[in-house]
């Protein structure tokens, strides 16, 4: 193993790091990149020791339009759709965005062992299928997903589907929730 890799995909206020600090085997020995897109949450970064990338992940680099959660950055999504969060869809904010698929390929290497945990409030449903189809799902090792199948107008059909797809791109994601 080259580097050993978390990523933490869908930040919010770092507690995710902080559980996998707790809780995952040789978490010491991996370098930390949180993404995380909300406004203002930087500074709760910064006695983590991690790369703070102040961006969402999406399927494309740039910028993007973003809706904040009216109580708070807990449910932001950049799916404008989604029913939960109370969602301010009528005042979004740009932020940067980074194609997921585009970051894996270029950083990260043959014999890299990552790890990457998945909340991205509803995006899943388009920057997994993004990972697939450039073959970037590979670079990831195991990868933990939190779905929002029924906040965000996606069936179980359509989740099952697209885990279907994932399975025979030799990933079997592990649900969170």
């Amino acid at each position: 193993i080259m580097r050993r890799v978390f990523l933490d995909l869908g930040s919010h206020r770092g507690e995710t790091v902080r559980l996998f600090r707790q809780r995952y085997p040789n978490a010491t020995q991996y370098e930390i990149h949180c993404f995380e897109p909300t406004p203002g949450l930087a500074p709760l970064f910064a006695d983590l020791g991690v790369h703070l990338h102040s961006s969402a992940v999406w399927t494309h680099d740039g910028l993007i339009d973003f809706y904040l959660g009216r109580d708070g950055s807990e449910c932001s999504s950049a799916i404008r759709e989604k029913t939960t969060g109370r969602l301010d869809r009528e005042h979004p904010v740009q932020v940067p965005c980074i194609r997921l698929a585009r970051w894996l390929i270029d950083e990260i290497r043959e014999g890299d062992y990552v790890v990457a945990k998945m909340n991205i409030e509803g995006a899943e449903y388009r920057v997994l299928p993004d990972l697939v189809s450039t073959g970037a799902i590979r670079k990831i090792s195991e990868l933990y997903v939190e779905w929002h199948l029924g906040k965000v107008g996606v069936s179980q059909a359509k989740q099952d589907a697209l885990i279907a797809v994932l399975k025979s791109a030799g990933m079997t994601p592990i649900s969170i929730w």
